[in-house]
Protein backbone atom coordinates (compact mmCIF):
# COMPACT_ATOMS: atom_id res chain seq x y z
CA UNK A 1 0.00 0.00 0.00
CA UNK A 2 1.20 3.49 -0.78
CA UNK A 3 0.86 5.75 2.26
CA UNK A 4 1.12 9.01 0.31
CA UNK A 5 -2.33 10.60 0.25
CA UNK A 6 -2.00 11.97 -3.28
CA UNK A 7 -0.97 8.61 -4.76
CA UNK A 8 -4.26 6.99 -3.74
CA UNK A 9 -7.61 7.24 -5.49
CA UNK A 10 -10.88 8.17 -3.86
CA UNK A 11 -11.67 4.44 -3.76
CA UNK A 12 -8.46 3.65 -1.89
CA UNK A 13 -8.89 6.28 0.82
CA UNK A 14 -11.07 4.13 3.10
CA UNK A 15 -8.48 1.34 3.00
CA UNK A 16 -5.68 3.86 3.66
CA UNK A 17 -7.61 5.28 6.63
CA UNK A 18 -8.22 1.79 8.06
CA UNK A 19 -4.62 0.66 7.54
CA UNK A 20 -3.31 3.85 9.16
CA UNK A 21 -5.85 3.69 12.00
CA UNK A 22 -6.94 7.25 11.24
CA UNK A 23 -3.45 8.75 11.58
CA UNK A 24 -2.43 11.39 9.05
CA UNK A 25 0.92 13.20 8.96
CA UNK A 26 1.33 16.72 7.62
CA UNK A 27 5.02 17.46 6.96
CA UNK A 28 5.75 21.18 7.47
CA UNK A 29 8.92 22.70 6.06
CA UNK A 30 10.14 26.02 4.61
CA UNK A 31 11.89 27.67 1.71
CA UNK A 32 14.74 29.87 2.87
CA UNK A 33 18.47 30.43 2.64
CA UNK A 34 20.61 27.79 4.30
CA UNK A 35 23.99 29.36 3.65
CA UNK A 36 26.07 29.06 0.49
CA UNK A 37 26.37 25.28 0.75
CA UNK A 38 22.77 24.08 1.15
CA UNK A 39 19.71 24.49 -1.11
CA UNK A 40 16.78 26.82 -0.46
CA UNK A 41 14.57 23.75 -0.08
CA UNK A 42 16.88 22.08 2.42
CA UNK A 43 14.17 21.64 5.06
CA UNK A 44 11.81 20.10 2.50
CA UNK A 45 14.38 17.64 1.16
CA UNK A 46 15.47 16.50 4.62
CA UNK A 47 11.91 16.22 5.92
CA UNK A 48 10.76 14.14 2.96
CA UNK A 49 13.62 11.73 3.61
CA UNK A 50 12.55 11.46 7.24
CA UNK A 51 8.94 10.85 6.17
CA UNK A 52 10.06 7.98 3.92
CA UNK A 53 11.88 6.45 6.88
CA UNK A 54 8.78 6.85 9.06
CA UNK A 55 6.46 5.09 6.61
CA UNK A 56 8.96 2.27 6.23
CA UNK A 57 8.30 1.51 9.91
CA UNK A 58 4.81 2.83 10.62
CA UNK A 59 1.53 2.92 8.70
CA UNK A 60 0.53 6.58 8.52
CA UNK A 61 -1.17 8.53 5.74
CA UNK A 62 1.15 11.27 4.52
CA UNK A 63 -0.29 14.45 3.10
CA UNK A 64 1.88 16.50 0.71
CA UNK A 65 4.62 18.50 2.39
CA UNK A 66 3.59 22.04 3.14
CA UNK A 67 6.68 23.76 1.77
CA UNK A 68 5.83 27.32 2.77
CA UNK A 69 6.13 28.56 6.32
CA UNK A 70 6.94 31.53 8.49
CA UNK A 71 10.54 32.56 7.85
CA UNK A 72 10.42 36.16 8.99
CA UNK A 73 14.02 35.95 10.26
CA UNK A 74 15.27 34.94 6.80
CA UNK A 75 13.32 37.44 4.70
CA UNK A 76 16.35 39.66 4.20
CA UNK A 77 18.15 36.88 2.32
CA UNK A 78 17.46 35.90 -1.29
CA UNK A 79 15.15 32.96 -1.87
CA UNK A 80 13.04 33.05 1.29
CA UNK A 81 9.29 32.71 0.93
CA UNK A 82 7.58 33.93 4.09
CA UNK A 83 3.95 33.27 4.90
CA UNK A 84 2.58 35.52 7.67
CA UNK A 85 1.27 33.79 10.78
CA UNK A 86 -2.26 35.15 10.28
CA UNK A 87 -2.38 33.34 6.92
CA UNK A 88 -0.39 30.22 7.82
CA UNK A 89 -2.23 29.16 10.99
CA UNK A 90 -5.75 29.18 9.46
CA UNK A 91 -4.40 27.46 6.35
CA UNK A 92 -2.92 24.58 8.38
CA UNK A 93 -6.14 24.45 10.44
CA UNK A 94 -8.14 24.08 7.21
CA UNK A 95 -5.88 21.22 6.10
CA UNK A 96 -6.39 19.49 9.46
CA UNK A 97 -10.16 20.03 9.21
CA UNK A 98 -10.15 18.46 5.74
CA UNK A 99 -8.09 15.48 6.88
CA UNK A 100 -10.66 14.98 9.65
CA UNK A 101 -13.55 15.32 7.20
CA UNK A 102 -11.94 12.48 5.27
CA UNK A 103 -11.94 10.29 8.38
CA UNK A 104 -8.53 10.92 9.91
CA UNK A 105 -8.93 11.83 13.57
CA UNK A 106 -5.27 11.77 14.67
CA UNK A 107 -3.21 14.39 12.88
CA UNK A 108 0.53 14.73 13.29
CA UNK A 109 2.27 17.99 12.41
CA UNK A 110 5.83 16.93 11.60
CA UNK A 111 8.10 19.98 11.56
CA UNK A 112 11.16 20.16 9.36
CA UNK A 113 11.68 23.88 9.99
CA UNK A 114 12.89 25.11 13.35
CA UNK A 115 11.10 28.44 12.95
CA UNK A 116 7.62 26.92 13.04
CA UNK A 117 6.97 28.35 16.49
CA UNK A 118 3.56 29.70 15.52
CA UNK A 119 2.52 26.24 14.38
CA UNK A 120 4.15 24.29 17.16
CA UNK A 121 2.88 26.42 20.03
CA UNK A 122 0.23 28.86 18.83
CA UNK A 123 -1.57 26.41 16.60
CA UNK A 124 -1.82 23.84 19.36
CA UNK A 125 -3.49 26.42 21.62
CA UNK A 126 -5.90 27.24 18.80
CA UNK A 127 -6.86 23.56 18.48
CA UNK A 128 -7.62 23.42 22.21
CA UNK A 129 -9.53 26.72 22.24
CA UNK A 130 -11.69 25.67 19.30
CA UNK A 131 -12.24 22.19 20.78
CA UNK A 132 -11.52 20.44 17.50
CA UNK A 133 -13.08 16.97 17.20
CA UNK A 134 -9.70 15.45 16.37
CA UNK A 135 -6.36 15.11 18.10
CA UNK A 136 -3.32 17.03 16.86
CA UNK A 137 0.23 16.05 17.75
CA UNK A 138 3.02 18.50 17.02
CA UNK A 139 6.51 17.07 16.69
CA UNK A 140 9.22 19.75 16.53
CA UNK A 141 12.42 19.42 14.56
CA UNK A 142 14.47 16.60 16.12
CA UNK A 143 11.60 15.73 18.46
CA UNK A 144 12.75 15.92 22.06
CA UNK A 145 16.42 15.50 21.05
CA UNK A 146 16.85 19.12 19.87
CA UNK A 147 18.70 20.39 22.97
CA UNK A 148 20.89 17.28 23.06
CA UNK A 149 21.85 17.67 19.40
CA UNK A 150 22.49 21.39 19.79
CA UNK A 151 24.81 20.72 22.73
CA UNK A 152 27.01 18.54 20.49
CA UNK A 153 27.50 21.33 17.94
CA UNK A 154 30.13 24.04 17.99
CA UNK A 155 27.85 26.60 16.38
CA UNK A 156 26.09 29.54 18.02
CA UNK A 157 23.13 28.95 15.72
CA UNK A 158 21.28 25.87 14.57
CA UNK A 159 20.76 27.23 11.09
CA UNK A 160 22.91 25.97 8.20
CA UNK A 161 25.41 24.78 10.79
CA UNK A 162 27.03 21.42 11.30
CA UNK A 163 23.86 19.72 12.54
CA UNK A 164 21.76 20.83 9.58
CA UNK A 165 24.61 20.11 7.18
CA UNK A 166 25.00 16.61 8.66
CA UNK A 167 21.31 15.89 8.21
CA UNK A 168 21.55 17.17 4.64
CA UNK A 169 24.57 14.99 3.92
CA UNK A 170 22.61 11.98 5.19
CA UNK A 171 19.38 12.78 3.34
CA UNK A 172 20.41 14.50 0.09
CA UNK A 173 24.19 14.69 -0.33
CA UNK A 174 23.89 15.62 -4.01
CA UNK A 175 22.60 19.05 -2.92
CA UNK A 176 25.34 19.81 -0.37
CA UNK A 177 28.15 21.92 -1.77
CA UNK A 178 30.85 21.83 0.93
CA UNK A 179 33.42 23.49 -1.34
CA UNK A 180 31.40 26.70 -1.01
CA UNK A 181 32.22 26.96 2.70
Amino acid sequence: MDYHWIRNSQYDLAKLRKTCKGVAVIPLASIESHGPHLPLGNDILALETIVERVIAKEAVAVLPTLSYSGVVEARMLPGAIHIPTDVLVPYVAAICDEAYRNGFDKIVLLHGHGGNYCLHQGFMKKVLEEEKPYAVYSIPVFGDKGPEIKAMCNSETDHACEEETSISLASHPEFVWLKRL
